[in-house]
């Protein structure tokens, strides 16, 4: 014998095989939130609930909306500007095997980089030299 089993709210979860009491035969022993009496078909955004002596089709919610893309801030901007000056500060020692006046336009771009733009999602980072 099938039912259909339904969780703590009454909503409709699958189909369970119900066995044959040992003790009364003829008798199938019914999970407890199982049902009988088949569910109605439901489409993708709809839900099926056992109300106790009938199914209900309910419309479930639509998703909430993702999140947008966080913005850029000025923050952001500053805090990677830095990031990319402290990880070549080693081209403006002495002894750095570097063209060191190109690496110190470089570093001057990007100490420039937001004074030379109007919004920080509209930062373009110059390009290291090689």
């Amino acid at each position: 014998m099938i039912a259909y089993q339904t969780d703590a709210d009454g909503a409709y979860v699958g189909r369970v095989v119900c066995d044959e009491s040992p003790l009364e035969p003829g008798v199938f022993l019914i999970p407890r939130g199982a049902v009988t009496i088949e569910p109605p078909d439901v489409l993708p955004n709809q839900i099926a609930r056992w109300l106790g002596d009938g199914w209900i089709v309910d419309v479930l919610p639509e998703p909430p909306a993702p999140d947008p893309e966080p913005a850029v801030t000025w923050d952001d901007v500053r805090g990677q500007r830095d990031r990319l000056l402290s990880l070549s500060d080693w081209t403006q020692l002495a002894d750095a095997p570097v063209d060191a006046a190109v690496w110190s336009a470089y570093r001057q771009a990007l100490r420039d980089v937001p004074q030379d733009f109007d919004s920080p999602d509209l930062v373009v980072w110059p390009t290291p030299p090689s």
